[in-house]
Protein backbone atom coordinates (compact mmCIF):
# COMPACT_ATOMS: atom_id res chain seq x y z
CA UNK A 1 0.00 0.00 0.00
CA UNK A 2 3.19 2.48 0.61
CA UNK A 3 4.05 2.40 -2.94
CA UNK A 4 0.33 3.04 -4.44
CA UNK A 5 0.33 5.51 -1.76
CA UNK A 6 3.98 7.27 -3.08
CA UNK A 7 2.56 7.06 -6.41
CA UNK A 8 -0.88 8.64 -5.73
CA UNK A 9 1.04 11.60 -3.96
CA UNK A 10 3.54 12.46 -7.06
CA UNK A 11 1.05 12.20 -9.03
CA UNK A 12 2.28 8.92 -11.10
CA UNK A 13 -0.46 6.05 -10.27
CA UNK A 14 -2.01 5.31 -13.41
CA UNK A 15 -4.88 2.81 -14.07
CA UNK A 16 -6.54 0.95 -16.61
CA UNK A 17 -10.04 0.11 -16.46
CA UNK A 18 -9.50 -3.70 -16.20
CA UNK A 19 -7.15 -3.14 -12.94
CA UNK A 20 -10.44 -1.74 -11.42
CA UNK A 21 -12.39 -4.81 -12.46
CA UNK A 22 -10.27 -7.10 -11.01
CA UNK A 23 -9.79 -4.98 -7.95
CA UNK A 24 -13.59 -5.45 -7.39
CA UNK A 25 -13.72 -9.16 -8.54
CA UNK A 26 -10.89 -10.07 -6.05
CA UNK A 27 -12.27 -8.23 -3.02
CA UNK A 28 -16.02 -9.96 -4.13
CA UNK A 29 -14.51 -12.87 -4.32
CA UNK A 30 -12.69 -12.58 -1.34
CA UNK A 31 -16.36 -11.92 0.23
CA UNK A 32 -15.43 -8.26 1.77
CA UNK A 33 -17.81 -5.44 2.92
CA UNK A 34 -19.55 -3.91 0.08
CA UNK A 35 -18.79 -0.81 1.45
CA UNK A 36 -15.15 -1.40 1.81
CA UNK A 37 -15.28 -2.32 -2.21
CA UNK A 38 -17.62 1.01 -2.52
CA UNK A 39 -14.66 2.67 -0.67
CA UNK A 40 -11.84 1.33 -2.51
CA UNK A 41 -13.34 1.29 -6.15
CA UNK A 42 -13.92 4.80 -5.31
CA UNK A 43 -11.00 5.86 -4.30
CA UNK A 44 -8.94 3.97 -7.58
CA UNK A 45 -11.29 5.10 -9.87
CA UNK A 46 -9.70 8.91 -9.56
CA UNK A 47 -6.77 6.96 -10.74
CA UNK A 48 -8.19 6.01 -14.21
CA UNK A 49 -6.56 7.00 -16.91
CA UNK A 50 -6.45 4.50 -19.68
CA UNK A 51 -9.00 2.91 -21.89
CA UNK A 52 -8.39 -0.66 -23.09
CA UNK A 53 -8.61 -0.03 -27.23
CA UNK A 54 -9.46 -2.23 -30.12
CA UNK A 55 -5.92 -2.51 -30.99
CA UNK A 56 -4.30 -3.35 -27.41
CA UNK A 57 -7.04 -6.07 -27.28
CA UNK A 58 -5.65 -7.46 -30.86
CA UNK A 59 -2.62 -7.44 -30.30
CA UNK A 60 -2.84 -9.31 -26.60
CA UNK A 61 -4.81 -11.83 -28.38
CA UNK A 62 -2.22 -12.10 -30.98
CA UNK A 63 0.58 -12.36 -28.83
CA UNK A 64 -1.21 -14.82 -26.95
CA UNK A 65 -1.63 -17.16 -29.59
CA UNK A 66 2.23 -16.80 -30.24
CA UNK A 67 2.79 -17.75 -26.75
CA UNK A 68 0.26 -20.04 -26.20
CA UNK A 69 -0.81 -17.98 -23.17
CA UNK A 70 -4.63 -17.03 -23.71
CA UNK A 71 -6.05 -17.93 -20.55
CA UNK A 72 -4.07 -15.42 -19.53
CA UNK A 73 -5.83 -12.66 -21.47
CA UNK A 74 -6.39 -10.53 -19.14
CA UNK A 75 -2.38 -10.21 -18.17
CA UNK A 76 -1.71 -9.68 -21.81
CA UNK A 77 -4.51 -7.06 -21.89
CA UNK A 78 -2.87 -5.11 -18.95
CA UNK A 79 0.98 -5.49 -20.69
CA UNK A 80 -0.53 -3.74 -24.02
CA UNK A 81 -2.18 -1.57 -22.43
CA UNK A 82 0.88 -0.55 -20.51
CA UNK A 83 2.94 -0.90 -23.82
CA UNK A 84 0.81 2.29 -25.01
CA UNK A 85 1.27 4.11 -21.98
CA UNK A 86 4.09 3.38 -19.61
CA UNK A 87 7.45 2.69 -19.26
CA UNK A 88 6.72 0.48 -16.67
CA UNK A 89 4.31 -2.02 -14.81
CA UNK A 90 4.18 -3.11 -11.58
CA UNK A 91 2.48 -6.36 -10.24
CA UNK A 92 2.66 -8.73 -7.30
CA UNK A 93 1.77 -11.37 -10.19
CA UNK A 94 4.30 -13.97 -11.16
CA UNK A 95 2.82 -14.93 -14.57
CA UNK A 96 4.91 -11.60 -16.01
CA UNK A 97 7.51 -13.20 -15.92
CA UNK A 98 7.16 -14.91 -18.84
CA UNK A 99 5.95 -11.60 -20.60
CA UNK A 100 9.64 -9.89 -20.18
CA UNK A 101 11.14 -10.62 -23.04
CA UNK A 102 8.17 -9.77 -25.29
CA UNK A 103 7.69 -6.43 -24.20
CA UNK A 104 9.61 -2.97 -24.53
CA UNK A 105 8.77 -1.19 -20.66
CA UNK A 106 9.99 -2.98 -17.61
CA UNK A 107 8.07 -5.37 -15.93
CA UNK A 108 8.76 -5.22 -11.72
CA UNK A 109 6.98 -8.03 -9.74
CA UNK A 110 6.77 -7.16 -5.88
CA UNK A 111 6.65 -9.89 -3.24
Amino acid sequence: MRLIRSLAESSELRLSLLVLQELVFTMAKLRMDAELIRGDFTWYSKYIAWEISQEDFISAVELGLELDYLRNINDLVHLKVAERYCSKLITFDQDFKKMQEHTHIEIEILS
